[in-house]
């Protein structure tokens, strides 16, 4: 009786063992798919970039309501790429890249990679498209008030 139930496990095991063993290939190419990075025409952006018409008001506020992030926004408002290095000296890079992990996804910012570092952009023309006047009243509202102005203020003197 114990041979009996060995061999209907066993019979019942290596099937099974089989199909993981196929599988565990498969399974990791679809895991490492996504970090391929994609063929595109153009400048390579990093992922997770919304479209202009995905742009939510809700999230944009969201963003801006850091002063570090608002901070970001007020030195790229002339316009200009900036690396990611030069906007934040004095923070980690755990947290530096979660400030641009959040204005990046909530359609603030451009990130796009050159060479070792990543370069900075606001989405100036998509944010006027889809709220007009919000980007204008925020930055100027930011510099008539003199707390906000004072703690976000410091990215334009460097």
């Amino acid at each position: 009786m114990g041979i009996a139930r060995l061999g209907t496990i066993a019979f019942i095991v290596l099937p099974v063992l089989q199909t993981q063993a196929e599988w565990r290939p498969l399974a990791m190419n679809r895991l490492l798919q996504p970090m391929r990075a994609p063929l595109a025409h153009g400048p390579r952006m990093i992922p997770h970039h919304p479209e202009a018409a995905q742009i939510h008001l809700e999230n944009v506020l969201t963003a801006l309501g850091n002063p570090t992030r608002l901070a970001v926004v007020r030195v790229l408002a002339d316009g200009q790429e900036r690396s990611c290095t030069a906007l934040l000296r004095d923070q980690t890079k755990s947290t530096m890249t979660h400030h641009w992990r959040v204005l990046r996804s909530s359609g603030v910012i451009w990130q796009r990679p050159a060479g070792r570092e990543n370069l900075l952009s606001l989405r100036r023309e998509d944010l006027d498209a889809r709220f007009p006047g919000l980007l204008d009243a925020i930055l100027s509202a930011t510099r008539s008030d003199a707390l906000t102005d004072a703690s976000t203020a410091w990215g334009e003197r460097s």
